[in-house]
């Protein structure tokens, strides 16, 4: 390595997982297998998705999408996470899906009925004004 510690190379996350499992690490960052995910990580993903593209949209339009078009591109983020993932046996892919729903529905019927300034907006993705 040239001039460069490895502090400035490896993530707080890196060293962290580094320091707790350095086969996990190496599994991880040198030969880049991933973990498969969990339902929450799925849902949680999609979930962020979702109102990511909310937001991109309300930042053209300065409007939010109905609850209709949010649930739609929800369901379609949620099953390309769900392909990614190993279910466990506990696990459901409709006890997700609704839930996820229901999730969406509350963020739509209280997070979207409160007004955003434009400048609070713009400010949430620096370097794209």
């Amino acid at each position: 390595m040239d001039s460069a510690t490895l502090a400035e190379v490896l993530s707080p996350s890196q060293i962290s997982q580094f320091l707790n499992c350095p086969a996990k690490w190496m599994c991880r960052y040198l030969l880049d297998l991933k973990d498969p995910g969990t339902a929450a990580t799925a849902l949680g993903t999609a979930f962020h998705e979702t109102i990511a593209h909310n937001f991109r949209q309300k930042r053209e339009t300065a409007r939010d999408l109905p609850l209709a078009e949010c649930l739609e591109f929800f369901r379609n983020a949620l099953g390309r996470q769900l392909e990614t993932i190993r279910l466990q046996k506990d696990e459901h892919p409709m006890e997700v899906l609704e839930l996820g729903e229901t999730m969406i529905a509350k963020y739509v019927e209280e997070a979207t009925s409160r007004p955003i300034s434009s400048a609070a907006l713009r400010s949430a993705w620096p370097g794209e004004h």
